[in-house]
């Protein structure tokens, strides 16, 4: 005599109420079920409507999750080729030979291979000592004038939507819309300097953006001109 196994009992409405509860992330993963529900129901009107809310729900939450994605990924790989620019830049300095030529792969060079417009060095000056700054390429300022820019106590300044200043930038000031400007430590001996990047990008600089990078690029510059200046540390 044959036993006819009898199929496994559907689960109830409560077994499906507690398994969407223990679940949350369910109907999100699947939501052309309730599409097929809002499609097969006409029934009851609010069940439809209610449905078809929930449905339009899960969908602008899938959207919104994978834009967020999309903008991650962008962010990453934008920042990695930043990144692989100021690499670039570092190298090209490292092969300068002395200052003029420093200032020559500062002013043109690195503004191309960083797509800036403007890239400028000054240090202070007092009137009548510019003859001591070893450099034509080299802007020369006033007196606080960094420390009127920055701050005392600040290092770098991120700005956005400005109007170029000639006093940093020269003729090439009309074009300055943003500006990264960051403080040269160059020796005990040597008036504070600026490095100041120019750009017609009106929000390609902006306060609260990362400056880890920028910094760095800094630093290679400041000690590049520490040594070409014969300055001790």
């Amino acid at each position: 005599m044959t036993m006819t196994q009898s199929p496994p009992p559907l689960p109830s409405a409560d077994d499906v109420l507690d398994f969407l509860q223990q679940n949350p992330g369910f109907l999100a993963d699947y939501p052309e079920l309730l599409e097929a529900q809002s499609t097969a129901n006409h029934d009851g009107q609010n069940v439809v409507n209610f449905q078809q809310m929930m449905l339009q729900k899960l969908r602008t939450d899938k959207k919104r999750a994978e834009d967020r994605q999309r903008l991650l990924i962008d962010s990453a790989r934008s920042n990695l080729t930043v990144q692989a620019r100021v690499h670039a830049a570092i190298i090209r300095l490292a092969e300068t030979r002395n200052l003029e030529e420093l200032i020559e792969v500062v002013s043109n060079e690195l503004a191309l291979m960083l797509e800036v417009d403007v890239i400028a060095v000054l240090i202070e000056a007092r009137v009548g000592e510019e003859r001591h700054i070893p450099s034509h390429g080299i802007r020369t300022v006033d007196p606080r004038f960094i420390d009127n820019h920055l701050g005392p106590d600040r290092d770098s300044l991120l700005e956005a939507n400005v109007v170029g200043d000639p006093r940093l930038f020269g003729p090439a000031a009309r074009l300055v819309k943003s500006q990264a400007l960051l403080r040269l430590h160059i020796a005990q001996n040597v008036p504070d300097g600026l490095l100041a990047f120019g750009s017609r990008d009106p929000l390609l600089f902006a306060d609260g953006q990362g400056t880890e990078l920028v910094s760095f690029l800094t630093d290679v510059i400041e000690r590049l001109l520490r040594r070409f200046m014969d300055a001790p540390r």
